[in-house]
């Protein structure tokens, strides 16, 4: 059986990840949504949803377990000094960015590649 793409959407509560999620699901792509509170909008699409914040490492391993994409649409908007957008916006990316590449997703033994 050929294993189905899976779509990991960090912000899937924000207006662009909502969006985002809404078209995958159309497209009935499996989706894993990353939110900081509850998302019955997006859980009546049939997206799977993860509570949390890229900051608290509690779910982010199984959030990106089995991801094929991961889809980077969270962020701080505030403005503050250079140093909380480096640390709310770039090191958090980072972050992820390390983790879904160092991840071995199930079954294949292998490191997700990296794009």
């Amino acid at each position: 059986k050929e294993m189905s793409e899976v779509y990991a959407v960090t912000g899937a509560n924000g207006f662009i990840g909502s969006e985002i999620c809404r078209l995958l699901r159309a497209d009935s792509k499996v989706v894993k949504g990353l939110v900081r509170s509850p998302a019955p909008v997006l859980e009546d699409l049939g997206v799977e949803i993860f509570i949390g914040t890229l900051d608290a490492s509690c779910c982010l391993e199984e959030f990106l377990d089995k991801a094929t994409y991961v889809i980077h649409c969270a962020g701080d908007p505030s403005f503050g000094d250079g140093a909380h957008y480096s640390d709310s916006n770039v090191s958090t990316s980072k972050y992820l960015h390390g983790l879904s590449c160092n991840s071995y997703p199930s079954g294949t033994g292998t490191k997700s590649q990296c794009r």
